[in-house]
């Protein structure tokens, strides 16, 4: 990777990427949308390519900047755990009120982005399928903008959209080693959450899962989980109210050993 692109570089690409819009990118990033516009500029540069197809009604990414993704949501989860990793090494305090321009922390968060390039450039993040189905592509198909995607140890990759005002309603859509999964809790009056029902019901079927078994799954659900299954394939969903909120949680697994297990291509 160039030793031209900055740390705030990958922030930016990122928060366009989930926010499709240079101006809502800005604000998420607490910049002038000239600085977000010039460092992207910076980075297609660095990069040798358009990372985004700009547009009247937005922007999107092309087939380099669709590439680079994981790997950037890979690093700027790594470099926000070793942020965490060198304040703990100097002391109490949050990591935001922690003098990080030492050069003890320089110099430590510099060798482990380093390390994080190079294990990057070996071996890269896995794609994790279900059934020989893309399950990251599936996930990030179905969710509206803006979301706010992950990697970690477990689960594999998730990404989180959350609705106004004030987060109202929030949707988790994840793959993990045990399968693919999907979350959604909302206020208990609020009628839209019938739309994000439906995102979850085209998630699960993106990846192969009968609506019937869905609809099904999702009505009987309650506190106990339950399972509904076919042949092929099988839901387990719970449904919990807690004051005026309520989560529905859905789990894919399989019906037979062989089929809707999560696996990482290595």
């Amino acid at each position: 990777m160039s030793a031209q692109i900055r740390l705030q570089h990958i922030r930016y690409f990122l928060a366009l990427a989930a926010e499709r819009n240079f101006t809502r990118a800005a604000t998420r990033c607490g910049v002038t949308q000239p600085s977000l516009t010039n460092a992207i500029k910076a980075l297609e540069r660095a990069l040798g390519g358009r990372l985004f197809e700009r547009g009247q009604h937005g922007c999107r990414l092309t087939a380099l900047g669709a590439s680079l993704r994981p790997h950037f949501e890979q690093l700027q989860g790594g470099l926000e755990r070793v942020i965490r990793i060198a304040g703990s090494l100097q002391g109490a305090g949050t990591p935001r009120t922690r003098d990080l321009s030492s050069n003890r922390s320089r110099s430590l968060v510099t060798l482990c982005v380093a390390g994080m390039l190079a294990c990057l450039a070996i071996a890269g993040p896995g794609a994790a399928r279900a059934d020989g189905h893309d399950v990251e592509a599936a996930i990030r198909e179905a969710l509206p903008a803006p979301v706010r995607c992950g990697r970690t140890s477990e689960p594999l990759f998730s990404c989180r959209y959350e609705s106004p005002p004030e987060h109202s309603m929030v949707l988790d859509l994840s793959s993990g080693r045990d399968g693919p999964s999907a979350s959604l809790t909302y206020n208990y009056d609020d009628a839209r959450h019938q739309q994000l029902l439906g995102v979850m019901r085209r998630f699960f079927g993106a990846l192969g899962l009968p609506a019937g078994i869905f609809d099904a799954c999702i009505s009987q659900s309650q506190w106990v989980p339950l399972p509904i299954s076919s042949r092929a394939s099988a839901l387990t969903c719970h449904r919990v109210e807690l004051g005026d909120r309520v989560t529905y949680e859905v789990f894919a697994t399989a019906s037979d050993a062989s089929r809707l297990l999560a696996d990482v291509d290595r």
